[in-house]
């Protein structure tokens, strides 16, 4: 039998708050605190066994960016989950900039899907919503697959220049752009008509170019450089066609 995980729920409404408590009850989390506060959460602090903290949040303003700097800082370990009304992409980017493990859009989860993301959240991946990368796109959460490190020592991508852009081939701006969309490796060799093993040797050498640590990095970073869109720069050595999506796109063969 899996154990239990701890989680603290933090939720201002008190209804709200009941009915996340038996969607969670008889799962493999275990609310061993509710808050309806940051001020609340803060004055103690999760215990150290504390697996989760789940905060529901109507968006991300100074209270809620302090309170994940505070678990974080203190917590390292435990996995902050954001789950909030706002999917906009000013959001998302403020939650993941504080450190926030997963962002998702209470509007548009049902409770089966809120248990599924948060497996796979406490796997080590991510979940996000998709419209906040492809805002013309249906309302979904995008999967974020549990994380591909970067080379230690690797930064954090930093705002680059237009004409600094790092060298990115057709196929590998294919791939960034899949990965802004939330699409998985699965679903990209697919599209691709390429292996997966194939796929995640383009992602790791997307990552180490772009300087990101992690597929929600490289997502948040093409959704700033505007890759996909058709005024993303081409590169000289860029060959094959450019769709609609003004993604370029080669050969299928590797």
């Amino acid at each position: 039998m899996k154990r239990a995980m701890p989680t603290i729920l933090l939720e201002p409404n008190r209804l709200h708050q009941e009915g996340l408590r038996r969607i969670l009850s008889g799962t493999n989390f275990r609310i061993v605190r509710a808050v309806a506060s940051h001020e609340e959460f803060l004055a103690d602090g999760p215990p150290m066994e504390v697996d989760l903290v789940l905060a529901c949040v109507e968006a991300i303003d100074r209270a809620t960016a302090d309170l994940i700097l505070s678990v974080r800082a203190s917590f390292p370990a435990t996995r902050l989950v954001i789950l909030a009304e706002s999917d906009a992409a000013a959001d998302v980017n403020a939650a993941f900039a504080a450190g926030a493990n997963a962002y998702l859009c209470r509007r548009d989860i049902t409770a089966e899907m809120l248990i599924k993301s948060l497996e796979l959240i406490m796997l080590k991946g991510s979940v996000v919503p998709a419209t906040a990368f492809t805002p013309a796109s249906p309302r979904r959460p995008a999967v974020i697959e549990p994380e591909i490190a970067a080379p230690p020592g690797a930064a954090a991508a930093p705002e680059e220049a237009a004409d600094h852009l790092p060298h990115l081939s057709a196929r590998e701006t294919r791939i960034l752009a899949a990965l802004k969309c939330g699409d998985s490796n699965k679903l990209i060799a697919r599209q691709l008509e390429i292996s997966e093993a194939t796929v995640k040797v383009h992602v790791k050498a997307v990552l180490r170019k772009i300087r990101a640590r992690n597929r929600t990095q490289a997502a948040i970073w093409a959704m700033t450089h505007a890759v996909g869109d058709a005024g993303y720069p081409a590169h000289s050595n860029v060959t094959g066609t450019v769709r609609d999506s003004g993604v370029a796109s080669l050969p299928t063969a590797s």
